[in-house]
């Protein structure tokens, strides 16, 4: 019986170490707490920055973008991904389909968060998050 032990616990590591891959990391504290009050007043994201991002609230749609000048596309693709771990690891959160190589997920019925891959202008690299959501202003 003691390979049925063995066999056991491996299939539980199995079982959690998907569970794990999906937990935000450790400095993901601000996304945690920008993506709960994008759950709960909306609005009250026009105070809300992510340095040293440059954020802003229009309407209905909250953008934080960041640009590193010239050939800088691992730092640019470090806080994509960065980003795109701390929300996937946000508890609410579900993949949502979006085109190609661009990542979504939903938070709720009317929230959704996009991270599109960086992208490249004259003069360096930029990542853009993006929280939209169907809340009207009353």
């Amino acid at each position: 019986m003691p390979s049925n032990r063995v066999l056991f616990g491996l299939l539980a590591c199995i079982l959690t170490v998907p569970a794990m891959a999906a937990t935000a990391p450790d400095d993901c504290a601000p996304m945690v707490r920008l993506l709960h009050q994008a759950r709960t007043d909306f609005p009250s994201l026009r105070q809300e920055k992510m340095d040293p991002g440059k954020c802003s609230l229009r309407q209905t749609e909250y953008r934080c973008a960041w640009h590193f000048p010239g050939d800088r596309f691992e730092l640019a693709d470090a806080q994509a991904s960065r980003l795109l771990q701390c929300v996937a690891g946000y508890p609410a959160a579900q993949p949502a389909k979006v085109k190609r190589g661009d990542s979504a997920f939903a938070v709720d019925p009317d929230l959704t968060i996009m991270v599109p891959r960086p992208e490249l202008d004259g003069d360096g690299w930029n990542v853009l998050l993006t929280i939209r959501s169907s809340y009207k202003p009353q």
